[in-house]
């Protein structure tokens, strides 16, 4: 997850289907501004903003106080942010509509960042974010898959030990 997380202070509706828009995002990348540009399909009005205090551009590494990061795999990252303001939280890894946001347990709007990217609005203070990837129907339908196919193993296993065993004649 090493230099794949940004804090920023501000955020900006952008239209994706715009050429002209993804021009500007390439110079905007480039200047590195404090700025997440929030896709128009995915984004509210409410969701441009910018928190208070000095805009800061934070790029979250393993030393940073703000955002610890406390596990990761392939379809989740788990986070503890401690944060004096609200901040965006800019994931850089690719967006899919797939991945759902929890702060402190709570599904929490997840918005398409930077054109391609994740990101959310953190509120000030310590909260716990999880980014998982797939639904907990989605979850408790593989397990359950793997749970059968377990059972009838071991089902299968005790017939034939039992075959085994059985009278000889």
């Amino acid at each position: 997850v090493s230099n794949a997380l940004y804090l920023m202070d501000r955020a900006q509706i952008y239209d994706s289907s715009s050429p002209e828009s993804l021009l500007m995002l390439g110079q905007k990348w480039q200047q590195k501004k404090n700025l997440a540009f929030l896709s128009a399909d995915s984004a509210r009005p409410e969701d441009a903003r910018a928190s208070a205090g000095r805009p800061v551009f934070e790029a979250v590494d393993e030393n940073s106080r703000s955002v610890k990061v406390l596990g990761f795999s392939p379809v989740s990252l788990e986070l503890i942010t401690d944060l004096d303001r609200p901040r965006f939280l800019l994931w850089v890894d690719n967006y899919h509509t797939g991945w759902h946001v929890f702060i402190d347990g709570v599904p929490a709007r997840l918005l398409r960042a930077d054109h391609a990217f994740k990101g959310l609005w953190v509120p000030a203070g310590e909260h716990r974010v999880l980014f998982r990837f797939g639904t907990t129907g989605q979850y408790l339908w593989r397990y359950g898959v793997w749970l059968s196919f377990f059972f009838a193993l071991a089902a299968l296993v005790l017939l034939a030990f039992r075959e085994r065993s059985g009278p000889s004649e």
